[in-house]
């Protein structure tokens, strides 16, 4: 009974040994990994800033031109008022009123 013990606790032995060095063969080295790791984090983060400044110039676009609205809608009707003749009562051709004579 204790050789077959020991048989089964040398191949398990055997089996975690192979498969330690099946499985370290492929892996790079911890100080590689974690170069490439932080590699890909940064250029992931260069990317996402990317992304986030395209959004913010349309909302600042939208922005602008909202509060530019008002004001170019108040210099029309400005420019309008100035630029129509100007309005005389006292203009005996104009027929928008009564004329009321005292005497």
């Amino acid at each position: 009974m204790e050789q077959r013990q020991s048989k089964t606790m040398k191949s398990t032995t055997d089996t975690f040994d192979d498969l330690d060095k099946i499985m370290a063969s492929h892996l790079p080295p911890r100080s590689v990994y974690h170069k490439e790791k932080e590699e890909l984090s940064r250029k992931k983060h260069k990317e996402e800033k990317k992304k986030e400044k395209r959004s913010y110039f349309i909302i600042k676009t939208l922005v602008f031109l909202f509060l530019l609205l008002p004001i170019i809608i108040g210099f029309v009707f400005l420019m309008n008022e100035l630029n129509s003749s100007p309005f005389n009562p006292t203009d005996p051709v104009s027929e928008n009123f009564d004329h009321v004579h005292f005497e």
